[in-house]
């Protein structure tokens, strides 16, 4: 390969730019939060959170920077108030959480997939395993205090069978079965 530099294609110079401020967002609620929060297991949680958002938020300024790209105007600190009174209970920010782990791994795996240069599949693979990890401790920590939200269980099959008419369209539906999965 050569040394030439190659831009950042319009798919990553969108997917970057969204990034940012989702993540500069992201990070002055996680500051809130933290500094709001009482309950050491979520805390250690939210801290981890905090930690991701910072080192994504800097990783994507020094690509704009490596650039020569103006920075978006994201969110800051002059964005928070953190005297203000708590908004929230521990267990709606462990919720959050959860929530920000899977927007997290569905966007950064979306974004890993459209990156066509180096720099920026590391960047998103990194965060990818940044926000799985993120993800797994709150789902620890959620089920131990049980509020984990669980999907729902069907009774596991005893065979399997195999279509023979259409009567199987009529009645119960085993192929709708999957629907359950986002059902809770």
């Amino acid at each position: 390969m050569s040394n030439e530099k190659i831009d950042l294609t319009a798919s990553e110079l969108g997917s970057l730019w969204t990034s940012y401020l989702y993540d500069s967002m992201s990070l002055q609620f996680v500051r809130f939060m933290y500094e709001k929060v009482r309950d050491e297991e979520v805390k250690t949680v939210i801290y981890k959170a905090l930690k991701i958002a910072e080192q994504q938020v800097d990783h994507m300024e020094s690509i704009f920077q490596k650039e020569n790209l103006p920075t978006p105007y994201g969110f800051s600190e002059k964005d928070i108030e953190l005297q203000a009174p708590d908004l929230f209970t521990d267990i709606f920010k462990l919720t959050f959480m959860l929530h920000m782990g899977r927007v997290g791994m569905l966007v950064h795996s979306t974004n890993l997939s459209i990156a066509s240069r180096r720099d920026v599949q590391d960047y998103y693979g990194q965060a990818l395993n940044q926000v799985q990890d993120l993800y797994r401790t709150a789902s620890e920590v959620a089920l131990d205090k049980g509020v984990f939200l669980k999907r729902p269980y069907i009774p596991y099959p005893k065979q399997f069978s195999f279509i023979n008419d259409v009567g199987y369209l009529s009645g119960l539906n085993p192929l709708k079965k999957h629907r359950t999965l986002k059902i809770y």
